[in-house]
């Protein structure tokens, strides 16, 4: 008996001590040369799916007149998708507009501000809240880039048809990363 407790506890101790292996399956995230990109786990047809996108703020474009970033003016970044069907895409600031993104549409554009009542509970008074929607968020310590500044942002995605859809980002007119979301 004691033989095979020492054994069992041996054994877990042993697994203890082996490293951690996530499935493929699992992973979440993708590194493509500047850029992470967060896949969904479960995209099914008619079902939303997000997309997460970190962007080196050096990819998308920096103020030409002194190099420094996180500039809406400045930088650009675009999405496009390839597949079997039709596959709407959007996010809060589109969404806001009333708007879908397409190929030509810059994810990269200064927040879009609407407001809250304030304290005195009537809008279009002084106090009002204001509750800024952003496509894309500048942020100077990227974490999952490693710490570098960059572009962050979310895109919803609905797509009508089973099978692979291949997702491009384009910045200075430049593909900077493809990867692929499989519809089941």
């Amino acid at each position: 008996m004691k033989k095979a407790i020492a054994t069992i506890v041996m054994t877990l101790f042993l697994a203890s001590m082996l490293p951690f292996v996530i499935p493929a399956s699992a992973e979440k995230f993708q590194e493509l040369d500047g850029v992470v990109v967060r896949n969904p786990q479960k995209a099914r047809v008619g079902k939303n799916f997000n997309i997460g996108i970190y962007v080196d703020d050096a990819l998308v474009e920096t103020n030409p007149g002194d190099g420094s970033g996180g500039d809406y003016d400045f930088a650009e970044l675009y999405i496009s998708v390839a597949g079997p069907g039709i596959c709407i895409m959007w996010n809060d600031w589109f969404e806001a507009q009333g708007l879908t993104i397409g190929p030509t549409d810059d994810l990269i554009v200064a927040p879009y501000v609407w407001y809250l009542p304030g304290p005195d509970e009537i809008l279009g008074t002084y106090d009002d809240i204001p509750v800024y929607e952003y496509s894309m968020e500048y942020d100077a310590a990227v974490s999952k880039l490693g710490d570098v500044p960059g572009w962050t942002g979310n895109v919803v995605c609905n797509a009508n048809t089973l099978g692979a859809y291949t997702f491009t980002l384009t910045a200075k007119g430049i593909s900077i990363a493809t990867f692929t979301v499989t519809v089941s």
